[in-house]
């Protein structure tokens, strides 16, 4: 009912139209009233498009968990066979300060200072290459070519990174505390 109606010719016409509904779900309705109608061809759901797209991520999402599972016990398995071959090596000097007296603690603590440290400088090394990998490989290259979708940026990788290094010092530090309790006994 407007005026252009009878102005356009179908050849002037775009090949198809997109409309964005504000409630997606409700695509049904929309489908029904167009369907059949002049000038109508045919009405596309993009879901159906999209949704083997989104199948493709969930399954990849699943599958990085599942890495990240197996690193974190490998880490966890590796970190008291570090910390008992450190301290094995060390044996001697152990002995020394049992016999003058010194504490467990006092046994211990460079053990677990120098898993501490170890990890401190490992995480910061892998935020260091997360943001490089983030900033230049996603953000830059398939951020460009993925403008429609919200992608992580530099700014994600900064938010998380404190979170990921406290993370890994503290896992650490208890797995050489833990490790170093029964080695360390008198």
């Amino acid at each position: 009912d407007t005026a252009w109606v009878n102005a356009v010719t179908a050849d002037q016409m775009q090949a198809s139209f997109r409309i964005k509904l504000v409630d997606p779900e409700r695509y049904e309705t929309v489908t029904d009233a167009l369907t059949g109608r002049d000038g109508v061809e045919e009405v596309n759901d993009q879901r159906d498009q999209l949704e083997p797209l989104f199948d493709i991520l969930n399954k990849l999402t699943l599958l990085s968990g599942a890495l990240a599972a197996v690193m974190i016990l490998t880490a966890l398995l590796l970190m008291p066979t570090t910390i008992r071959l450190s301290a094995m090596s060390r044996r001697n000097e152990t002995e020394i300060m049992r016999y003058v007296g010194a504490s467990n603690f006092f046994i211990e603590l460079p053990f677990i200072l120098e898993g501490i440290i170890s990890a401190l400088i490992g995480s910061l090394l892998a935020v260091l290459g997360l943001w490089v990998t983030v900033k230049y490989f996603i953000s830059d290259w398939l951020g460009q070519a993925l403008s429609w979708m919200r992608i992580i940026d530099t700014a994600d990788v900064l938010r998380l990174g404190p979170a990921l290094v406290l993370a890994s010092v503290v896992v650490a530090g208890l797995a050489s505390w833990i490790t170093l309790r029964r080695y360390a006994r008198v």
